[in-house]
């Protein structure tokens, strides 16, 4: 390189392919639609467990596949997610005790617990009221959660059966993260 050249960034091509590999920041956004009248939030589709004590149930919310595909931060591990995940639980009659899990993995593999379980995962009170739960915070990638494209569930039960524990995601949860194509 001669002393008066400038470099510059590399150029983009149509369809969002680069001529170099570097990591772009991806916003995987799970609940989606139309918004509701009156301005509510959006929820999921909510899931209801089985009408059997402390027996899990899953609500598959999303499957995030953009247009790229790769490696989070370009590693097989140790990649950083970044989430915040609010869930709305409630009951459907009386009051009963709920946990909660969140999980994800790479398209169609085994789901990893990406929370650390905290009190979502040793149990809060619910009653008919609605409340709200955010999953927040970083998880580092592993082998199989560290790719996108990517599924993410909700697990919960409830600890009566007769109080069968209903759960559904809002529209502002997201799950961010950097991605290297083609790795």
């Amino acid at each position: 390189m001669s002393g008066g050249e400038i470099l510059q960034e590399p150029k983009r091509r149509v369809g969002g392919f680069v001529d170099i590999n570097y990591p772009e920041e991806l916003i995987c956004r799970p609940v989606a639609g139309v918004v509701p009248s009156g301005g509510s939030a959006q929820w999921s589709t909510p899931g209801t467990t089985v009408g059997t004590a402390d027996v899990d149930a899953n609500l598959d919310f999303a499957t995030y596949e953009p247009r790229m595909a790769g490696k989070i931060d370009g590693l097989d591990s140790k990649g950083i997610v970044e989430f915040g995940i609010t869930v709305g639980v409630k009951t459907s009659q009386t009051t009963a005790n709920a946990k909660v899990k969140l999980q994800a993995r790479n398209k169609g593999g085994t789901f990893v617990q990406i929370d650390d379980g905290g009190i979502y995962g040793t149990g809060f009170a619910i009653t008919t009221t609605e409340i709200e739960k955010t999953f927040a915070g970083y998880f580092p990638t592993e082998a199989n959660f560290n790719a996108v494209p990517f599924d993410l569930r909700l697990v919960f039960q409830s600890d009566n059966a007769t109080a069968l524990a209903i759960a559904r995601v809002k529209n502002s949860s997201y799950v961010r993260m950097s991605v290297l194509s083609g790795i």
